[in-house]
């Protein structure tokens, strides 16, 4: 047996290798042993690995593991109006740099695993609040919903003492994640709002199905190819031919559904 070479295996820095991050709401976060209370304290502690290994061209993944619950990015109980920062003009619930992270929820039932937030344009917001801006590229969701409950209620069957209804009944803008960054794959997953949804506006090179798409009452189902061009409200979901897709865009494919759904994109 070559005992120098497994010496030499011994001294390679942790950071070689894979690391999967836990979220678990009932335990107390501990991040010597990579257990985290909320999503945003180990979103945080991933995107702190996630840029070291990048300097170090570490190309492992960072995984964050999340237990059935609802987290709140954003604080619903906070009574302050969500602000852009300074030369920005989009407030944030979280302003995240990840490089080649999985972020997985704990169960085959995206319900049970929701990250949420509550606000919208003139509603707890100066401006369409967006839960999420990730800067970064090599991103894999799986297993999770993103929700923004402005204007839709909150129900979660595993536990209805988590149940909160909407802020409001005027629709407003209500935004999930605007991306800035390449490969972007989503299973699984739904996506929930009312106007302005962005699941994962602006990634690149990002192909993801749909089932069950209804953003707005009034928009009118359709079996097609839908390509998000780069973000902005006006183009954001524009139905096109499949020919207009093009290796820089993202390509959405969905399929007609009731009318009577709640709007949600539920992604597979």
């Amino acid at each position: 047996m070559n005992y120098r070479f497994l010496f030499f295996l011994l001294l390679l820095p942790v950071s070689l290798c894979a690391q999967t991050l836990h979220v678990k709401p009932t335990q107390k976060t501990n991040v010597r042993k990579n257990v985290f209370r909320t999503v945003n304290e180990a979103l945080r502690q991933a995107e702190k690995i996630s840029q070291e290994k990048k300097l170090k061209g570490d190309t492992t993944w960072t995984t964050v593991s999340i237990a059935p619950s609802v987290y709140w990015i954003d604080d619903p109980n906070k009574q302050d109006i969500a602000r852009p920062l300074q030369g920005e003009n989009t407030p944030y619930g979280m302003k995240l740099k990840l490089d080649r992270v999985k972020i997985i929820g704990e169960s085959s039932n995206p319900k049970d695993v929701i990250l949420a937030c509550q606000r919208g344009q003139t509603q707890g917001a100066d401006g369409n609040f967006t839960m999420f801006h990730i800067t970064g590229s090599d991103i894999e969701v799986e297993n999770v919903t993103f929700g923004n409950y402005c204007n839709v209620d909150l129900v979660y069957p595993k536990n209805p003492k988590l149940n909160r209804p909407r802020r409001a009944d005027a629709i407003v803008q209500a935004q999930l994640v605007i991306c800035d960054g390449d490969r972007y794959n989503a299973r699984n997953c739904e996506f929930i709002s009312r106007l302005n949804l962005c699941p994962f506006a602006g990634a690149k090179n990002s192909i993801i199905a749909i089932l069950n798409a209804l953003m707005m009452p009034s928009v009118v189902q359709v079996l097609t190819i839908i390509v998000a061009l780069p973000f902005s409200p006006a183009n954001h979901f524009m139905p096109l031919l499949p020919e207009a897709h093009s290796s820089m865009t993202a390509t959405y494919i969905a399929r007609p559904v009731e009318h009577n759904i709640l709007p949600r994109l539920q992604v597979r």
